[in-house]
């Protein structure tokens, strides 16, 4: 599977995407429906994965840009405090169906860089915040093919992103 990270080539020559920040990233995939959302760990960066269904064609548009609180979870409509230093609102726009997902939390004992990912409440329109560690390096990464968008989180911000 090979992402194309938002705002660069993925080449083996190409330099390294920046890291996110106070603007909004915006990527789209071919695909209406979420499958799931989950957090996978890698050789030096995680992944807030973000799986769309390809038997559901059409057009849903993600959009990635810093979050500030307060938020209300999805699942249980009340309010939440999410785990992480940084704060980062995963928007996506033209899904059909249901996309409820089920919180995704780092023990605190542990040294991920993904804390926390969890649906909250956002009038019109389906959204998670992602809390990551203080220091992370997030980029946003799409591949068409397959309906999977990733927020790639890295402690080096030189680190060349899987591709």
């Amino acid at each position: 599977m090979a992402f194309a990270i938002a705002g660069t080539g993925c080449g083996p020559s190409s330099a390294p995407a920046p890291c996110l920040g106070v603007d909004a990233e915006v990527v789209s995939v071919p695909f209406r429906r979420l499958l799931n959302v989950s957090h996978e760990l890698g050789d030096g960066f995680e992944l807030a994965r973000f799986v769309f269904d390809p038997a559901a064609p059409g057009q849903a548009t993600v959009s990635v840009q810093p979050a500030t609180p307060p938020f209300i979870e999805f699942n249980i409509n009340e309010p939440i405090g999410v785990q992480g230093q940084q704060l980062w609102s995963v928007r996506i726009e033209g899904l059909v169906g249901g996309a409820a997902t089920d919180r995704v939390r780092s023990d605190v004992a542990e040294t991920n860089r993904i804390r926390e990912i969890v649906q909250v409440v956002d009038r019109g329109t389906f959204r998670w915040v992602v809390g990551t560690a203080a220091g992370s390096c997030v980029r946003l990464g799409v591949d068409q093919e397959t309906g999977v968008v990733v927020l790639n989180v890295a402690t080096d911000p030189r680190a060349t992103p899987p591709s």
